[in-house]
Protein backbone atom coordinates (compact mmCIF):
# COMPACT_ATOMS: atom_id res chain seq x y z
CA UNK A 1 0.00 0.00 0.00
CA UNK A 2 1.26 3.79 -0.62
CA UNK A 3 0.54 6.01 2.00
CA UNK A 4 0.94 10.32 2.54
CA UNK A 5 1.27 12.04 6.00
CA UNK A 6 -0.81 15.19 5.46
CA UNK A 7 -0.28 18.19 8.14
CA UNK A 8 -4.20 19.29 9.53
CA UNK A 9 -3.14 22.59 9.84
CA UNK A 10 -1.84 23.45 6.77
CA UNK A 11 -3.39 21.07 4.26
CA UNK A 12 -0.68 19.55 2.82
CA UNK A 13 1.25 16.00 1.97
CA UNK A 14 4.03 16.07 4.68
CA UNK A 15 5.75 12.90 3.17
CA UNK A 16 4.34 9.54 1.39
CA UNK A 17 5.90 6.08 0.99
CA UNK A 18 5.08 2.13 0.02
CA UNK A 19 4.96 0.08 2.94
CA UNK A 20 3.36 -3.33 3.60
CA UNK A 21 0.77 -1.84 6.57
CA UNK A 22 -0.49 1.57 8.02
CA UNK A 23 1.95 0.40 11.46
CA UNK A 24 5.23 0.35 9.03
CA UNK A 25 4.46 3.49 7.48
CA UNK A 26 3.98 5.42 10.83
CA UNK A 27 7.30 3.79 12.06
CA UNK A 28 8.98 5.39 8.39
CA UNK A 29 7.52 9.00 8.85
CA UNK A 30 8.44 9.07 12.64
CA UNK A 31 12.01 8.23 11.31
CA UNK A 32 11.60 10.48 8.44
CA UNK A 33 10.30 13.56 10.82
CA UNK A 34 12.15 13.19 14.23
CA UNK A 35 9.32 12.49 15.91
CA UNK A 36 7.32 9.61 17.84
CA UNK A 37 3.90 9.26 16.51
CA UNK A 38 0.87 6.77 17.25
CA UNK A 39 -2.41 6.30 16.12
CA UNK A 40 -3.66 6.38 19.72
CA UNK A 41 -5.33 9.80 20.92
CA UNK A 42 -8.62 11.65 20.79
CA UNK A 43 -9.27 12.47 16.25
CA UNK A 44 -10.58 16.00 17.27
CA UNK A 45 -6.51 16.45 18.87
CA UNK A 46 -4.70 14.99 15.61
CA UNK A 47 -1.75 16.62 14.69
CA UNK A 48 -1.56 14.78 11.31
CA UNK A 49 -4.02 12.13 9.56
CA UNK A 50 -2.94 9.54 7.34
CA UNK A 51 -4.18 7.98 3.60
CA UNK A 52 -3.83 4.90 2.36
CA UNK A 53 -4.43 3.79 -1.60
CA UNK A 54 -3.25 0.59 -3.56
CA UNK A 55 0.42 1.36 -4.89
CA UNK A 56 -0.98 0.15 -8.06
CA UNK A 57 -3.19 3.23 -8.28
CA UNK A 58 -1.08 6.19 -9.57
CA UNK A 59 -0.62 9.05 -7.35
CA UNK A 60 -2.22 11.37 -9.52
CA UNK A 61 -5.05 9.26 -10.37
CA UNK A 62 -6.29 9.08 -6.73
CA UNK A 63 -8.23 11.28 -4.92
CA UNK A 64 -6.91 12.54 -1.39
CA UNK A 65 -8.89 11.54 1.50
CA UNK A 66 -6.86 10.89 4.62
CA UNK A 67 -9.22 9.74 7.24
CA UNK A 68 -6.74 7.98 10.05
CA UNK A 69 -5.41 10.08 13.55
CA UNK A 70 -1.84 10.84 13.50
CA UNK A 71 -0.64 12.27 16.78
CA UNK A 72 2.60 13.58 18.65
CA UNK A 73 3.63 12.06 21.79
CA UNK A 74 5.73 14.15 24.02
CA UNK A 75 9.50 13.46 24.49
CA UNK A 76 8.99 13.67 27.96
CA UNK A 77 5.79 11.54 28.61
CA UNK A 78 7.42 8.72 25.87
CA UNK A 79 10.95 7.96 27.49
CA UNK A 80 10.58 5.38 29.44
CA UNK A 81 12.35 6.56 32.43
CA UNK A 82 9.60 9.25 32.65
CA UNK A 83 6.89 6.42 33.52
CA UNK A 84 8.98 5.45 36.20
CA UNK A 85 9.83 9.12 37.64
CA UNK A 86 13.11 9.77 36.76
CA UNK A 87 12.69 13.85 36.40
CA UNK A 88 13.34 15.06 33.08
CA UNK A 89 14.35 18.89 32.90
CA UNK A 90 16.03 21.73 30.30
CA UNK A 91 15.45 20.04 27.18
CA UNK A 92 13.40 16.97 28.10
CA UNK A 93 14.58 12.90 27.91
CA UNK A 94 17.11 13.74 25.41
CA UNK A 95 18.55 15.53 28.53
CA UNK A 96 18.10 12.85 30.98
CA UNK A 97 19.07 10.30 28.89
CA UNK A 98 22.43 11.98 28.39
CA UNK A 99 22.93 12.41 31.70
CA UNK A 100 22.30 8.47 32.58
CA UNK A 101 24.78 7.79 29.11
CA UNK A 102 21.91 5.99 27.32
CA UNK A 103 21.54 7.16 23.49
CA UNK A 104 18.50 7.23 22.02
CA UNK A 105 17.45 6.12 18.21
CA UNK A 106 14.52 5.34 17.01
CA UNK A 107 12.45 2.16 18.64
CA UNK A 108 9.12 1.07 19.84
CA UNK A 109 8.25 1.95 23.40
CA UNK A 110 5.48 0.28 25.60
CA UNK A 111 4.07 2.09 28.31
CA UNK A 112 1.07 1.42 30.02
CA UNK A 113 0.00 -1.13 27.29
CA UNK A 114 0.12 1.33 24.53
CA UNK A 115 2.63 0.91 21.52
CA UNK A 116 4.55 4.42 20.75
CA UNK A 117 6.86 4.82 17.77
CA UNK A 118 10.20 7.01 18.26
Amino acid sequence: MRYSLHEIDNHRVVTTTVAADHDEALEWFSEKLRLMLTFEGDPVAADYLLEEWPESLPYMAHTSNPTIPVFVVSAVAAHPQASRGVRCSQTGAESAASRDNIRIGFSTVTIGGKLYIR
